[in-house]
């Protein structure tokens, strides 16, 4: 026990800044997987929205194809399985039928229009999408 006395607990003085430094470095890395985090789920509802609303077209448009809905409809409400859904309104104008579809996933909001127009066979088809 020959030694300096002002030494005497200087291991676990090193030891606890050791463990402090590694704390904060540690902390920082999942701070910033929390936000990579969040912004990647960001991401998906946006891009689970714009598929359910592009969905919502797709299948009111196929309807009207087939003449299973009218055309005089206004609206109509789709739900899908995993619990999102979106609304299709129809609009008719001269020749044309605009579809409006409202998605929301989450705390996403997207909206598309789809524009039908009659053919030279005189049947509605789907001419593409305005995004908005």
């Amino acid at each position: 026990m020959t030694g300096n006395k002002r030494l005497h607990g200087s291991a676990i003085l090193w030891a606890v800044c050791t463990l402090m430094i590694f704390m904060v470095i540690l902390t920082g890395i999942l701070s910033l997987n929390k936000r990579y985090m969040n912004e990647e789920i960001y991401r998906y509802s946006d891009k689970q929205a714009e598929f359910s609303a592009r969905s919502g077209i797709d299948i009111v448009s196929a309807a009207i194809i087939d003449s299973s809905i009218p055309v005089t409809s206004n609206q109509v409400d789709l739900k899908f399985d995993d619990s999102s859904g979106c609304t299709v309104t129809i609009e008719q104008n001269l020749g044309s039928i605009e579809l409006r579809s409202v998605a929301q996933c989450g705390t996403s909001e997207y909206t598309l229009v789809g524009l039908m127009k009659k053919n030279k066979a005189g049947t509605w088809e789907l001419t593409g999408y305005v995004t908005y």
